[in-house]
């Protein structure tokens, strides 16, 4: 629909407003190939740290599965994330500041 790199700008905007880019699934589709691959990449940034969030690379593989027809298995995974979500256990990303609207509030960070 666009060049590369309005689509990495797309996308990046589109992330902010479901979490951030360590939430963003991404999938490449085409009629005879497909991929599926966390939008945010290596994040240098915090390599190391043990900080990472692998959410986005969770969700990536419940759309592989939804693109499989694995709905079942997908389903599974996506209840327990919700779950996971709604008990507070968050990374750094989700969890960090209680005055930002799109964090997750009394929660407690995990690595």
């Amino acid at each position: 629909v666009t060049t590369n790199q309005n689509g990495d700008f797309l996308a990046d905007m589109l992330s902010a407003q479901v979490g951030g880019v360590g939430i963003m699934p991404a999938a490449n589709l085409n009629n005879d190939v497909a991929f599926f691959e966390p939008t945010h990449g290596t994040f240098e940034r915090i390599a190391g740290q043990n900080k990472a969030n692998p959410s986005s690379s969770i969700l990536s593989a419940v759309l592989m599965l939804k693109f499989m027809g694995w709905d079942e298995a997908a389903l599974l995974i996506e209840n327990a994330l919700e779950q996971t979500f709604k008990s507070g256990e968050v990374t750094f990303d989700l969890a960090k500041e209680q005055s930002d609207n799109s964090s997750i509030h009394n929660s407690t960070t995990l690595t």
